[in-house]
């Protein structure tokens, strides 16, 4: 599909037409006047628009310094801050002790992680989590991606270059490359790291696809891509009439069955060239299409179609971009980290619906989630 900038058509014919739109001059008006410093010092000196300045002053800090408060929050999970707090309150002192910190140290780092809303001082002296660190500690598929995060920011640290140089190899990349089907080897112990990250992070999202699809009309579902079979066995602890089965590559199947749950049979190939298994009448794609440029998404969705029983129904959950705040954050964040993986695109549900319609798909529709954040869903029949 096209970029909006390629769907624009040349920059010069687009600045040529804008600019004589009444939109374009008063947003180009309002720019220079924002961006001269005497208009701000004007406006805070006005009491009734302070307010609206600081606010957008706080927005800009936000994002000047959000790489800082982004390793706070790594320091904060690494040092083993979080989980301290989560066993008891802890004065700066026992802190100090048990992190193994400089006394100066550690001040520096509750002070920080305060700052950020993980953590909080009662009145009694002693430190505890604050909201945002209680979730951190009951979530282990978000410490999993704070982790992961490491990583990924090694490859951000030139985001110019990695934009002008797609043959940029990145760490990212290498991790996930396992899954590609012109990558080679692929070492088992690498397909174990990647499918237990995507394992402990998919929790919230399995959670909002049970909760906005009932499965009362399937009979047999099929996971492409599944990984370690996680939303299969969530799936059959919620629906026990399932026949649950799973197809992703060999090197993810022959890996230990998780103990307990209910049964998942496994069948092992390359989901753009091996043909699916057939009977399915329910077919799921979590965190799969979005990993992918669209012609090979669209060589899945046809091999999907063809493995889909009559009437049967596809499911595709991932991070959706959109108009609403939290699909633009999604959006915002999968398009960079897309870019260091150098594979994949944030879609919308109208450039998913469309892919599907090319696959042959019909009936097509977004289901809202709770939580857009965990992802979106589009459902397709045929």
């Amino acid at each position: 599909m096209d970029s909006p900038i390629a769907r624009d058509g040349p920059g010069e014919a687009d600045d040529s037409r804008s600019g004589h739109s009444l939109e374009a001059r008063f947003r180009q008006w309002r720019n220079r006047t924002i961006a001269n410093p005497a208009f701000r010092a004007a406006v805070n000196r006005f009491a009734p628009l302070r307010f609206l300045a600081r606010r957008k002053s706080r927005h800009l800090f936000e994002l000047v310094s959000g790489f800082v408060r982004s390793q706070i929050l790594f320091a904060s999970v690494e040092s083993g801050l979080i989980d301290l707090l989560a066993a008891a309150p802890r004065t700066g002192g026992e802190i100090a002790r048990r992190l193994g910190l400089e006394t100066s140290q550690a001040s520096r780092l509750v002070e920080s992680a305060a700052a950020i809303n993980l953590i909080i001082r009662g009145r009694d002296g002693l430190w505890r989590l604050d909201d945002a660190g209680a979730v951190l500690s009951g979530d282990p598929g978000i410490v999993a991606m704070i982790r992961h995060h490491a990583l990924l920011y090694r490859d951000l640290t030139d985001p110019v270059e990695l934009l002008r140089n797609p043959a940029m190899p990145t760490l990212t990349h290498d991790l996930w490359s396992y899954v590609r089907s012109d990558a080679g080897e692929r070492p088992p112990a690498r397909s174990a790291d990647y499918s237990a990250l995507m394992t402990a992070s998919q929790d919230m999202l399995i959670d909002e696809v049970l909760a906005a699809y009932r499965f009362g009309d399937c009979r047999s579902l099929l996971d492409v891509g599944g990984g370690e079979g996680a939303f299969l066995r969530a799936a059959g602890r919620k629906h026990p009439h399932l026949r649950l089965m799973l197809f992703d590559l060999p090197s993810v199947t022959s890996l230990p069955a998780a103990a307990g749950g209910p049964p998942v049979e496994r069948f092992s190939g390359d989901f753009f060239a091996d043909a699916l298994p057939g009977g399915a009448n329910c077919i799921t794609l979590l965190r799969v299409a979005c990993d992918h440029e669209d012609d090979r998404v669209l060589k899945l969705l046809r091999n999907i179609r063809a493995a889909l029983a009559p009437g049967g129904t596809l499911l595709i959950a991932e991070p959706m971009a959109g108009p609403a705040s939290e699909q633009a954050l999604v959006a915002a964040y999968f398009g960079f980290y897309f870019l260091a993986m150098r594979s994949g695109r944030c879609r919308s549900a109208d450039q998913i619906a469309a892919l599907l319609r090319q696959a042959g798909f019909t009936r097509i529709s977004p289901l809202g989630t709770r939580a857009p954040l965990a992802g979106s869903l589009v459902r397709a029949q045929i």
